[in-house]
């Protein structure tokens, strides 16, 4: 593409909307720049409203070359993105631009593309922003294509207050929704209830119920407090256009209750906002096949106040089956994931354990090959997305879904380039897009091995080299936060990769020192000492590094990456960094077994319980054991189609992962004799998914015991009489005890002949309607008459 230095540094604008977008294009390039642009009615860059020449609603076209652009928007949002495209194809540089030739006609092809930006203490970023920062922020997603963004009350699910806010949530949801309006974006509220069904009581669309015991009482306080918070909000935010009412997530209505409270709360907002559109969801947090029938029985019936349904997270149906069930005019809502990694709509399914203990759900993880697909699988069903997010982790994935909804011609390549360009160096938006694309590949396969890590690191160290070695304006270059996060990123992805080596070393050398010889006394002194190595970090400059740039992300533009010195309120949520020091491997398994072991009576009992730590997975001759955390476990799963098929993994199972009892407040202080690194990963059946097993290598027609360990992610650790259970031939398997010293592994009885002639059992694991999933996360069949596990 070939460019021309910019003829003169003027913008010629021509009606309000051709101001409004010469404005926002003279102010970016400032910030680029540091030239100011004079507008007036001519300039080298000329911008107008012209529905003669741009193509359709919310399209431009843009022409360009010699120093000269002309841009035409249909209408006010067209002028906008005409701006955000001159914008990304320019070659901008301290002290001057460079227009590139171009030849655009384009427009929207859904009518719905946009971001959730709420300002609430669980996300990991925009809770401690100031205003000016939330408004660049809108307006960058704007300039990227957006025409929504989705904003929430002040009572969520979450805490109304946190140290790092600055403002009364409130005040911010006015004030978003005013700039929002005034950018040309149309304003949506996601505004969930907090009420539960009770027995007997119904919520009525209007007014309240029969004050005839203190359970109806309580209802109607219930019912006057929402109905006040709710005409507070509509009264006093200027500007909605739309709300989006979460069927669970917070809140447990079963669907008539839903709809009915929906009604009430549909005549409050259009008081306020006539022409507002009311969204619903299916999403409940519970596996209930009849909540799905009887919501959609309540869409059919058509309330005057649904504008349409939305697809969401927990969903317990793929959006093919929502699009079949909802009436054809009425349109659906894609409201899909882009911020979390595990536990969530669209996770990562095969994540090493590693990275699931310590980058958790919400890190820095571009996805452009996944992103593309599932945005594609359900691109013929919706009008478009509006996304969840929580935060400033998935920033590039941000443009990944604007650019997808607006063409999908557009490839994912291109958007991260563009991506790239605007925010960091438009000099070097090749290689920067292609080491951002390259996150994804860290977490294909073992951590431990996986060359892309070090790859990375390399790759944004070399590129921060050039960054420094060149001038750019505050905020850009090297100096940029979307440079920094995924410096900070790649910094820390090596640091756990060098500490998942040392400390399985570590660990391996432990579980060989009983083969050394001595007493049980020495050989847990020598065990102990070896798993002391895991203590400290393996690269105090790498350390150092990374506590660095989380300070200076956080510095930046508040990204809330440790508990500890960031605000993150949850490692979990966002603040990945406070993991930096956690154990990868089983030391505190093992110093808790050690500790009992010291308590036996006899040597002969202290040495057998050591031999029981280190041939823990051992199942005895003709046995077998499976870590469903493990790569080659997958062989062992049986499912009609892949996670490329279903990203959701709604209709197959998944590997989920409970990585909440391995957190740096909770490992090594509760049931750490139980918490172990292969228990954080399951293969898990979600709502009415069932898990379908077909393990080998076993002897045919003998008998077994299977020792199983349920996801921790349900909490079943031992409880009696729990709602899962496992199939053999159709036949449900004998529960028979619990695994003496290790609770959590459930025993059943495989009868002989189960085991087919060619060595392989088949098991179906299904639990009762309640909860949402069940799976298995280890399991171990010992063959009758032999050794059991531990021998």
């Amino acid at each position: 593409m070939s460019l021309c230095e910019i003829k003169s540094y003027t913008i010629g604008a021509v009606g309000e909307s051709a101001l409004f977008a010469a404005k926002l294009l003279a102010e970016e390039l400032f910030r680029r720049t540091g030239v100011e642009f004079v507008i007036g009615q001519t300039g080298a860059v000329q911008i107008a409203e012209d529905r003669t020449v741009a193509p359709a609603p919310e399209g431009y076209a843009l022409v360009s070359g010699e120093g000269e652009a002309k841009l035409w928007g249909y209408d006010k949002r067209g002028c906008i993105y005409a701006v955000g495209r001159l914008l990304r194809e320019c070659r901008w540089h301290v002290g001057g631009v460079e227009l590139p030739s171009l030849n655009i006609s384009t427009y929207p092809r859904k009518p719905l593309r946009g971001h959730q930006v709420g300002y609430r203490n669980k996300t990991n970023a925009y809770s401690a922003w100031d205003m000016d920062t939330y408004y660049q922020y809108i307006k960058e997603m704007a300039l990227m294509g957006a025409n929504s963004i989705e904003f929430m009350p002040g009572r969520t699910d979450d805490e109304d207050t946190a140290p790092c806010m600055k403002y009364n949530t409130h005040e911010v949801l006015v004030n978003t929704s005013r700039y929002s309006h005034e950018m040309g974006l149309d304003v949506w509220v996601w505004f969930p209830n907090s009420m539960h069904t009770r027995a007997g009581y119904a919520i009525p669309e209007e007014g309240f119920l029969p004050e005839t015991d203190e359970t109806a009482r309580a209802v109607n306080a219930e019912l006057k407090a929402e109905d006040d918070y709710r005409e507070f909000v509509f009264s006093s935010v200027p500007y909605i256009d739309h709300i989006m009412i979460p069927g669970g997530d917070p809140g447990s209505l079963e669907p008539e209750d839903l709809f009915a409270f929906s009604a009430r709360v549909a005549r409050a907002l259009h008081k306020y906002h006539p022409n507002a559109g009311v969204w619903i969801s299916a999403q409940v947090m519970k596996n209930d096949e009849s909540f799905k029938l009887r919501f959609y029985d309540q869409v059919v019936r058509r309330p005057a106040w649904l504008t349409g349904v939305c697809h969401a997270p927990w969903v317990s149906h793929v959006m093919a089956e929502c699009r079949e069930r909802t009436p054809i005019d009425l349109p659906i809502r894609n409201y899909p994931d882009i911020c979390h990694a595990i536990c969530c709509q669209y996770p990562y399914h095969q994540l090493d354990t590693v990275w699931v203990v310590t980058a958790g759900r919400e890190f820095y993880n571009p996805r452009p090959r996944w992103h593309r697909r599932m945005h594609e699988l359900n691109y013929s069903y919706n009008i478009g997305s509006l996304c969840y997010s929580e935060g400033i982790a998935d920033d590039p994935s941000k443009i990944i879904w604007l650019d997808a909804e607006w063409d999908m011609a557009i490839p994912t390549a291109k958007s991260l380039r563009d991506f790239a360009s605007l925010y960091i160096s438009p000099d070097h938006a090749e290689e920067l897009a292609s080491v951002i694309a390259d996150f994804e590949n860290i977490f294909d396969g073992p951590a431990a091995s996986n060359k892309a890590v070090r790859r990375v690191y390399a790759d944004l160290r070399a590129l921060e080299k050039k960054l420094k070695s060149e001038s750019y304006m505050p905020g850009f270059g090297a100096d940029s936060y979307r440079f920094a996060m995924p410096m900070l990123m790649s910094a820390f992805l090596l640091h756990v990769q060098k500490r998942a080596l040392r400390d399985s070393a570590a660990f391996e050398k432990a579980m060989s020192e009983p083969a050394q010889g001595g007493t049980s006394g020495e050989i847990a002194a020598r065990m102990v000492s070896d798993l002391e190595e895991v203590s400290g970090t393996p690269d105090k400059a790498l350390y150092d590094e990374i506590w660095a740039l989380a300070d200076v992300c956080y510095d930046k533009i508040y990204w809330k990456v440790s508990e500890r010195r960031h605000n993150s309120p949850h490692y979990e949520r966002g603040g990945y960094v406070e993991t930096i020091d956690l154990p990868l491997c089983d030391k505190y398994w093992v110093l808790a077994r050690l500790d009992a072991m010291a308590a036996l009576a006899t040597e002969e009992e202290r040495m057998a319980a050591i031999y029981a730590i280190v041939n823990r997975t051992d199942a005895g001759p003709g046995g077998k054991y499976v870590s469903f955390g493990e790569p080659e476990s997958f062989r062992y799963i049986d499912m009609d189609k892949t996670w490329w098929d279903e990203p959701e993994a709604i209709t197959v199972p998944r590997i989920e992962h409970g990585a909440g009892m391995w957190g740096p407040s909770d490992l090594g202080k509760k049931d750490c004799d139980k918490v172990l690194l292969t228990r954080v990963s399951s293969i898990l059946g979600y709502y009415n998914a069932k898990v379908r097993l077909a393990i080998d290598g076993l002897v045919p027609g003998a008998a077994y015991e299977l020792r199983i360990m349920f996801p921790i992610r349900f909490g079943w650790k031992g409880q009696p009489d729990i709602p899962a259970f496992i199939l053999c031939n159709g036949e449900r398997l004998a529960h028979i005890g619990n695994v003496p010293g290790d609770e959590w592994v459930y025993i059943y009885d495989v009868p002989r002949g189960a085991v087919d002639g060619n060595g392989v059992l088949r098991l179906v694991i299904d639990k009762e309607t309640g909860p949402r999933g069940s799976g298995a996360t280890e399991l171990w069949l010992v063959k009758k008459g032999e050794e059991g596990a531990g021998k």
